[in-house]
Parts: structure tokens; C-alpha cells; sequence
């Protein structure tokens, strides 16, 4: 079994998509910077990338260690635990409950 810990990054409701979109990419980005991983994996969102790029040099500077991917759908396992995770947390208590024991942080961006 792999070693799994989540940290989840919420946006209050009501927030529009982009500033949505804009605070979590951020938020991971600090995190980052903070916890120091190889790289960060987000699932290709085409009407996203411009502005995901704009938005991590912005945070991470324009030389850098940590490697940052946009790839399709499938294309990484760690973006089926985001999924799942994500998932999870959004069909509400009992199905968070499920998998509250792997959530070490929760950030409000």
C-alpha cells in the first residue's frame, strides 16, 4: 500500500471559477515552496494552462527547482487519488469520512 497523506485546498463557495481556479493553483504553489516535492502534476485543463503558467511563475519565480506538469486526464496514478479524493470529500460526511484518516492539512485559499 502506498503511503498516502492529502492536503486539501479549499475555496469558499461562490468564489467565480477563475478566481477559483487562481487561489488553489496559488495555494499549491506556496505549499510548495514550504514542503519542497520534485514536481506538481495538475490535469490538463487547456483554458487553464495560460493563466496556471502566469500564475506559478508569479508564485515560484522564473528559475526553479520544483518541476510543474500539465498532463491529460490518466496520464499520471496521482492524479486518480486527487480525483478520488476530491470526490469524496464533495459527496459529502459519510463518504469523507471514508477518507478523513489520509487529509494531514487543510488550507482555505
Amino acid at each position: 500500500m502506498l503511503p498516502i497523506s492529502v492536503t486539501l485546498v479549499v475555496v469558499s463557495t461562490g468564489v467565480p471559477p477563475i478566481e477559483s481556479r487562481k487561489r488553489g493553483v496559488e495555494a499549491v504553489a506556496e505549499l510548495a515552496k514550504a514542503k519542497s516535492p520534485r514536481r506538481i502534476v495538475f490535469e490538463l485543463d487547456e483554458a487553464a494552462l495560460v493563466n496556471d503558467r502566469k500564475w506559478l511563475r508569479a508564485e515560484l519565480g522564473p528559475i526553479r527547482v520544483l518541476e510543474y506538469q500539465h498532463v491529460g486526464k490518466g496520464a499520471d496514478p496521482m492524479l486518480w487519488i486527487a480525483d478520488a479524493m476530491a470526490w469524496a470529500v464533495q459527496r459529502g460526511e459519510r463518504w469523507r469520512a471514508q477518507v478523513e484518516h489520509l487529509i494531514v492539512e487543510v488550507i482555505e485559499a
